[in-house]
């Protein structure tokens, strides 16, 4: 169940829209490999840099580099609070949580 800072989070910040459809994307279908930790290897690195308290910092080589973007808006300020990171992690673990335990039951894993 998404919460009202979920809805928020997506409407200020689009590029979570189209992680939000390629995270439930994958919820849905097969198993991935095994070999890769969806959320340590996919999802949190790409989350990182649109919200929460690492918003605007992009990796550049072997430097981090912050956006030349400040919090000079009320919205700007709220998308780097740990508010908008916590209700789109905990939705997204959650969908991921649910897909594992479908995932294992269709393997035959219990």
């Amino acid at each position: 169940m998404t919460t009202p800072a979920f809805t928020r989070a997506l409407e200020l910040e689009l590029d979570l829209k189209a992680l939000d459809l390629a995270v439930r994307l994958i919820c849905a279908g097969p198993a991935p490999d095994p070999s890769i930790d969806l959320w340590c290897d996919v999802i949190k690195p790409l989350t990182n840099a649109l919200v929460g308290i690492n918003r605007g910092m992009v990796p550049h080589a072997e430097k981090v580099v912050r956006n030349s973007v400040d919090p000079e808006t009320e919205e700007e300020a709220w998308l780097r609070s740990s508010v908008p990171w916590d209700a789109v992690t905990d939705e997204w673990v959650r969908l991921m949580d649910e897909a594992e335990v479908r995932w294992d039951r269709f393997s035959g894993i219990e």
